[in-house]
């Protein structure tokens, strides 16, 4: 992946920015969080 600056997690608390959804969490998010998405990438095509 190649990303510039940024927040890519809305997740997480960070300093004075909160979890921008309040906890909710769904497949949405998921496929939309590069921190959560990738890692568990296993296709070899998107490899």
């Amino acid at each position: 992946m190649v990303a510039f600056s940024g927040r890519y997690d809305l997740t997480l608390n960070v300093e004075s920015f909160n979890d921008l959804f309040n906890g909710y969490y769904d497949e949405n998010i998921y496929f939309h969080t590069p921190t959560h998405f990738l890692p568990n990438l296993e296709c070899p095509w998107r490899l």
